[in-house]
């Protein structure tokens, strides 16, 4: 998508006759909205759609920037260009000053991380304003609402909220800089304690909520109970339900998130309800915040309940494609797996269809050995009072690795042991616990594991034994599969339980073999996915 800050292509032949909207708005340093309001006043002329003529342009320049005869919001929003007038431009450096000035330790506390202007701008993208009202939960230095200005938001359907009282002092004088209005609508106070008192509703509701924000035990438990939140009680979710209750029918609700909104467990119940209004779009905008490893999502959605044929625009590194809302329903915790296309939802949705189990209530589950300190009880070489531990890196899909460390056997010394009868059971399965794809081993040796790795020991009464259900989840397709819905390098023991094993083929050939597994479920390789066999399935 170009930008408006993107270098102009003015198209030419001998003499440019017409710019578009988009160039004329960079040439003026103003926004596309204020470009077409002009031309509602009939200061510039239209030649084709979207595009502007040049003469028109010019004459505008020379004749009505800075005079009484141009509207008043226009002329003050281009006054903000000159270095002479303190304006948007100087108020918004003093934005960055202040975030500048806040602690590394207080940004994080308060999961304060400000918004480039490059996303904003693409998450604001298509606002109409006609009498719109406009809310930013927890608006900063104001970014999120001088861009709504900038859209043609009226100054006083403005609306926000921070605790940062320099902060809204700032977002107040930058309104006032660009329109001369002196807003008394962005206030000094905490969203989440005002906003069941907010006597009105919004047409947008648009914001970057303090991701991870410390919030005592007690309050979280009270926000979730008083917006209905459900289990989602983290900052984001509190945020996104707190907002969702004050916005207008068919409204439009836009949330900057971290991606663990679209996956984790504890967002689930926000996911669900994300579900019931219409998704317009979900976005990935990387990692867009200094400091910041998680990578950051647009969700953007409509106050209204979605039809069966809603159509999610989905962005995932630099992948686009629409997914029916409808697929999202069938995914397992309601994960919000853009990074899936709609071909791939539909053949694992399919796939999942089959005859399956998994190991849900069936199996007991232990955590490798946590030490609280490897780098005193972790030894390089073994003695009579030590015994060997693998740790994940340690695991391959056919054997371990090593043994490279050694610990003492009193395990009273550490942290944290499972029951030492599943380190010894018979036979069980060991598996990375960080790892960018699955990787499970069969360990009949009694082996121990330290944290980087977990174990699964099957019930006795599952219909697939552990060597083959090793080879089945390190395998390329359930590989494949399980990034499709998860996307995640935590492999989490609630996830490898929704895993669907095919025990029917098991019954029929003990050894695992990939290809024969293919030919069962009916589909085949192709590049770096997987589609639907010519073939008919389950046939082995």
């Amino acid at each position: 998508m170009e930008r408006e800050n993107a270098k102009p292509k003015i198209a030419t032949q001998r003499v440019a006759k017409s710019v578009s909207v988009r160039d004329a708005a960079q040439s003026l340093q103003v926004s596309t909205a204020t470009i077409r309001n002009w031309i509602k006043e009939g200061h510039l002329v239209v030649t084709t759609k979207g595009h502007v003529s040049v003469s028109s342009l010019r004459a505008f320049k020379n004749k009505h920037i800075g005079s009484t005869r141009l509207i008043s919001r226009a002329n003050k929003l281009y006054k903000t260009a000159h270095p002479d007038i303190q304006g948007k431009a100087s108020e918004g450096m003093a934005g960055r000053r202040h975030e500048a000035s806040l602690s590394e330790s207080h940004k994080n506390r308060e999961g304060i991380f400000y918004t480039p202007s490059e996303v904003i701008s693409d998450m604001l993208e298509g606002i109409c304003a006609d009498d719109a009202t406009f809310l930013d939960p927890c608006c900063g230095c104001g970014n999120f609402i001088i861009q709504a200005l900038e859209s043609g938001i009226r100054p006083e359907n403005l609306y926000g909220f921070d605790t940062d009282a320099e902060a809204v002092r700032i977002t107040i004088d930058r309104i006032e800089a660009i329109t001369g209005y002196r807003s008394d609508k962005i206030v000094c106070a905490d969203f989440l304690e005002r906003a069941s008192e907010i006597g009105r509703t919004f047409d947008y509701i648009y914001t970057n909520p303090p991701w991870g924000r410390k919030i005592p035990k007690d309050d979280k438990k009270r926000f979730a109970a008083l917006y209905g939140a459900g289990n989602s009680m983290d900052t984001c979710s509190l945020f996104y339900f707190a907002a969702k209750r004050l916005l207008v029918e068919n409204g439009t609700l836009g949330f900057l998130f971290p991606e663990a909104v679209l996956n984790i467990g504890v967002y689930e119940d926000m996911r669900r309800s994300l579900l019931t209004c219409s998704i317009l779009r979900i976005k990935d905008y990387g990692r867009p915040f200094k400091g910041v490893l998680t990578k950051a999502y647009s969700i953007i959605v409509a106050n209204s309940e979605p039809g069966a044929d809603r159509q999610v625009y989905c962005s995932w590194e630099g992948h686009t494609h629409f997914r029916r809302q409808m697929s999202f329903l069938s995914v397992p915790k309601s994960i919000l797996n853009v990074w899936a296309t709609e071909d791939e939802a539909e053949l694992i949705s399919a796939i999942r269809e089959m005859p399956h189990v998994t190991l849900a209530g069936s199996a007991l589950w232990g955590l490798g050995i946590v030490t609280g300190n490897n780098s005193e009880y972790c030894l390089r070489h073994p003695s009579v009072e030590t015994v060997p531990v693998y740790r994940g890196r340690d695991i391959t899909r056919s054997r371990l690795l090593g043994p490279h460390v050694f610990i003492n056997k009193d395990f009273s010394r550490y942290q944290q042991v499972a029951p030492i009868s599943l380190y010894m059971a018979p036979e069980k399965i060991i598996y990375r616990f960080i790892s960018e794809r699955l990787v499970f081993f069969c360990d009949n040796r009694q082996s121990f594991i330290l944290n980087s790795a977990n174990l699964v020991v099957p019930d006795e009464s599952f219909p697939v034994r552990s060597g083959y259900l090793a080879a089945y989840f390190s395998c390329d397709f359930t590989n494949w599969m399980f990034s499709k819905i998860f996307n995640t390098n935590k492999i989490l023991r609630s996830d490898i339980e929704t895993i669907p094993v095919f025990h029917e083929i098991y019954e029929e050939h003990a050894e695992f073999d990939e290809s024969r597994l293919l030919d069962y479920l009916g589909i085949e390789k192709s590049g770096d996915t997987y589609s639907r066999s010519s073939r008919p399935g389950k046939d082995v």
